[in-house]
């Protein structure tokens, strides 16, 4: 199961948010995963506790391909500041 969560992370455009029952266990396997891989593309993902939600849900984003296009764009930190 954790690798076809990391690998539609991968295929996804900045990653994606998985609901879990036990956040620790969760983070655990998915970097067991990511390390039993052996794919160098996994190491461009990161795993956030997220903000709205810290006990049930982890982010998997890619880290540093999300770049501005256009002048007032969002990049991956703006979205990460973001305080509701």
């Amino acid at each position: 199961m954790e690798k076809i969560i990391l690998a539609s992370a991968l295929a996804s455009e900045i990653g994606l948010i998985v609901r879990v029952s036990d956040y620790q266990l969760c983070l655990q396997r998915l970097y067991a995963a990511r390390r039993a891989a052996c794919d160098p593309l996994m190491d461009q993902l990161q795993f956030r506790r997220s903000p709205e939600n810290p006990a049930n849900e982890i982010w998997i984003m890619k880290s540093g391909l999300i770049q501005p296009k256009r002048k007032g764009d969002l990049t991956l930190q703006d979205i990460l500041d973001f305080k509701a």
